[in-house]
């Protein structure tokens, strides 16, 4: 059904070409010249000479006119062709567009194929380049390998060389070559356990002097060390016998002056007694202790100079207090008296002056203004 609409849809022809060229022609030429037909109707005519010459100009023109309208066949007869193949044309291609869209489908799908063939076979190339570069590789190593070997080989033709010269010249002592071998490896055994054994006995012998040397710088040291302490021991007995020598002369010298000393403590105990004494007269104590007792006597003494100093600042304060007090009340009994002078010169100025302003004679504050009449008012009553 589909397939129909669309065939159906094709085969109509567009409203272009519903009419005729010619047709269509005239039509457009009339919508021309209808709206000039108005130019025509206020004709006015003209004398015979202007007719004649409209005459001949409207037969150039018909001729013109003439020779226009064949051109103009000709040109219609051409763009007929034309259009008639134009509309063959496009009615070939809208015939032939439902083939195109399978063409083009078909087209498409082998692009698709086509690409992912391209895909697949530059993948595989890919691969293949991989797989190539990985056996160069590969052949790169062997081939190194394969030299490596063939050098070493070459090492061991030299060796199999000498083996089979020893041989030779052996004269029958070594029947084969791994004869020779053995002995030499039992012979490399041999040197090796003697070198060990070599070895073994120079680390012995260099441990051992090692130790030697430690020892001897230790007894060598012990030795200094012993002298040192001797040294040290002999300058202590010098010391001594010099500290002894001293304490010899000291004690002859405090044997000397043993006298000296025992007057002059005898001397010392007599003042303090005496001293003693003195206190307990002027402070009216008893004697308690014996003459002996002079560690005692000191103490009393020390303690009866404290008393007596704190004594002492005691009767500092009390008379600077009275001092103090006797200097205040002098200051006020001055201020009394002053005071007293003053108010004894007012009482006289007010008595010479005859006055009765008893305020001023007393001290007192003047009355404000309201007041003062009442008290002159006061006062004239009572003088009447």
């Amino acid at each position: 059904m589909e397939n129909n609409k669309k065939d159906k849809g094709l085969n109509k022809t567009p409203k272009i070409l519903q009419k005729s060229l010619e047709e269509y022609y005239y039509a457009r030429m009339n919508e021309k010249v209808v709206p000039y037909e108005h130019v025509y109707d206020g004709i006015s005519y003209a004398s015979s000479t202007e007719v004649e010459d409209a005459r001949r100009q409207i037969a150039c023109l018909d001729n013109q006119l003439v020779k226009a309208r064949t051109e103009w066949m000709e040109d219609k007869k051409v763009l007929d062709a034309r259009w008639k193949a134009c509309t063959e044309r496009y009615n070939n291609c809208y015939e032939n567009i439902p083939n195109f869209n399978g063409y083009y489908r078909d087209s498409f799908d082998k692009r698709e194929r086509a690409f992912h063939t391209f895909l697949q076979e530059q993948e595989a190339s890919i691969v293949k380049d991989r797989t190539i570069r990985r056996l160069r590789k590969e052949l790169k190593c062997l081939t190194e390998v394969r030299d490596a070997s063939e050098k070493r080989l070459h090492k061991f033709t030299t060796f199999k060389n000498y083996l089979h010269k020893v041989k030779e010249t052996s004269h029958g002592e070594y029947a084969d070559i791994r004869e020779i071998m053995d002995r030499y490896s039992t012979l490399a055994e041999a040197r090796e356990s003697l070198s060990e054994k070599n070895d073994a006995t120079r680390e012995y012998i260099t441990r051992k002097q090692k130790t030697q040397e430690s020892d001897i710088v230790m007894k060598s040291n012990e030795i200094l060390a012993y002298r040192n302490f001797l040294s040290e021991l002999l300058e202590y007995k010098d010391g001594i016998a010099d500290e002894a020598q001293r304490l010899d002369d000291s004690l002859l010298r405090i044997k000397s002056t043993a006298a000296q000393r025992t007057k002059i403590i005898g001397q010392i105990k007599m003042s303090i007694d005496n001293l003693y004494r003195q206190v307990c007269k002027y402070m009216h104590r008893p004697l308690k202790l014996n003459a002996t007792d002079t560690i005692g006597q000191l103490t009393d003494i020390g303690i009866s100079v404290r008393e007596m100093c704190k004594l002492s600042k005691d009767i500092k304060h009390m008379l600077k207090a009275a001092f103090v007090t006797a200097e205040s009340e002098r200051i006020t009994n001055e201020k009394a008296r002053k005071k007293e002078e003053e108010r004894q010169k007012r009482l006289d100025k007010f008595a010479n002056r005859g006055g009765t302003n008893f305020r001023e004679l007393f001290e007192l504050p003047p009355l404000p203004e309201s007041h003062r009449g009442i008290s002159r008012f006061i006062m004239t009553e009572d003088d009447d």
